[in-house]
């Protein structure tokens, strides 16, 4: 939670200058230095100048009294150390932000779960139907395998029967059509079962249907 801390100290100090020449001295050549500019500038532009006679300018009785007076007050006419007054505000700007991350962490952990579990239900729905199209498949491969047997029996029988007067020629070329029409049919189912056990491959463990 926030929280606020106030607190009072005397701490501070005031100084002055001891030496009241020094005081005096540095007014007397804030009144000189005036001189000694125009001095210059006179030298440097060719005109005659007397630095020398700047020295003789003093400052004003009023200058130096004004200037001591603010020696002895300096910095804000104190008697004694300045008292010093204050507050502190603490704001846990961390808490905060760690309590975001820890529920964005559990949001996403949250949601990953989430996500695991569709995926587990949508395997197994692809699992129970690549098991079903094997299962179809193999089962129409079963009966091919027997109508391939039939057709490839029936169409020997006509051609027997042909050989013997019994039966015409076109009644041979029909049941060889048809037993061809059935192998190539076979031949499908063939690659469908193959197909489909290859999808239950990838997903996961095949198991062998029943035939």
């Amino acid at each position: 939670w926030p929280t606020v801390q106030a607190f009072v100290s005397t701490s501070g100090f005031t100084n002055s200058f001891t030496d009241q020449q020094y005081v005096v001295a540095q007014t007397t050549a804030a009144a000189q230095s005036p001189c000694f500019e125009i001095a210059r500038i006179r030298a440097a532009v060719g005109q005659s100048a007397d630095p020398g006679a700047c020295a003789s300018v003093q400052p004003t009785a009023a200058e130096l009294a004004s200037s001591l007076a603010a020696n002895r007050s300096f910095p804000w006419r104190l008697s004694r150390n300045p008292i010093v007054a204050g507050f502190t505000i603490s704001l846990p700007l961390l808490d905060v932000v760690s309590l975001r991350r820890r529920e964005e962490s559990r949001f996403a952990m949250q949601q990953a779960a989430v996500d695991l579990v569709r995926a587990r239900d949508e395997a197994a729905v692809r699992e129970g139907s690549a098991s079903a199209t094997l299962t179809g498949a193999v089962r129409a491969l079963r009966l091919l395998d027997s109508a391939v047997v039939l057709s490839r029996d029936a169409a020997v029988a006509v051609q027997e029967r042909n050989r013997l007067g019994l039966a015409a020629l076109g009644d041979v070329i029909l049941a060889r059509a048809e037993y061809e029409r059935i192998a190539r049919e076979r031949l499908v189912a063939v690659a469908d079962a193959l197909r489909a056990r290859f999808v239950l491959d990838e997903l996961g463990t095949a198991p062998a249907p029943a035939r």
